[in-house]
């Protein structure tokens, strides 16, 4: 029983050797950030992400690059496009009912 004991003292040990140096790592990259200037964030795998820029100091790879703000619309625009569209609609449906008013209001052809 005592082996394995220490077996597992040994696993643990090196599991907390490893956390130490990957928090030795996040610690290096966060001084080496806040050295650069501008904000400073930690992405979801640990490495530290300052503005503009990755933890190793690359800039970003262009399929990367942080997603730029939504532009607003304005009451005018929204406006513009509403009303384009009830006129797209609207000719759509001028155009459906002409051709069904030829033809009878019936489907050509029949159900085999």
């Amino acid at each position: 029983m005592a082996k394995r004991s220490n077996e597992f003292d040994e696993y643990a040990l090196r599991g907390i050797r490893a956390e130490i140096e990957r928090l030795q790592a996040l610690e290096k990259q966060l001084v080496q950030a806040g050295r650069k200037g501008g904000q400073i964030s930690i992405a979801r795998g640990g490495s530290v992400i300052g503005s503009g820029m990755t933890a190793g100091g690359g800039e970003y790879p262009a399929a990367v690059q942080p997603q730029k703000r939504k532009r607003k619309l304005s009451a005018a625009g929204r406006k513009a496009i509403s009303d384009a569209a009830k006129a797209r609609w609207a000719r759509q449906k001028a155009q459906t009912s002409a051709g069904r008013a030829t033809t009878g209001g019936k489907k050509s052809g029949k159900k085999g």
